[in-house]
């Protein structure tokens, strides 16, 4: 008797903590599809036009060592820390994608920062690396404009 109890609380523990558990991952989801929502618009526009920036400073070297320039880069420093600190939100399926697109994110920042000192070198760099950020954004971007429920579910 004293057995069939004891396994009868240790089941009912288990159960509880597992219900615990789910509910506490489907919040974070949640809380990531939040932030994520109104931010992957800006993450996407930003390396558009730090792509496009950089390429027109190859034909326009006055864009290069630019203000403009400069504030792309911050920027783009900016919204990867924004985005490493968001990674410990993000649904462990897409953890990967968002680490990689953090890190698209800081290299094209470096190319733009590094843009007066070589255009050709930084356009070259943004445009290889906003072709490595756009499958992984554009999976983040559906996930979050789903909802939270991955493609297929």
């Amino acid at each position: 008797m004293k057995r069939m109890t004891l396994t009868t609380l240790m089941t009912t523990l288990a159960l509880v903590a597992f219900a615990n558990n789910a509910h506490l991952a489907s919040a974070d989801t949640g809380d990531y599809v939040d932030g994520m929502k109104p931010f992957a618009p800006v993450i996407e526009r930003w390396a558009f036009e730090t792509r496009e920036l950089t390429a027109a400073a190859v034909a326009k070297p006055e864009l290069a060592c630019s203000a403009e320039m400069a504030e792309m880069a911050l920027r783009g420093f900016s919204i990867a820390d924004d985005l490493d600190g968001m990674l410990a939100g993000a649904p462990k399926l897409l953890v990967l994608r968002h680490v990689q697109v953090a890190r698209e994110v800081r290299v094209m920042a470096s190319a733009a920062e590094r843009a007066c000192a070589d255009a050709p070198g930084a356009a070259s760099q943004t445009a290889e690396s906003y072709g490595s950020f756009a499958g992984p954004m554009k999976q983040l971007r559906a996930y979050v404009n789903r909802a939270g429920r991955m493609i297929g579910r």
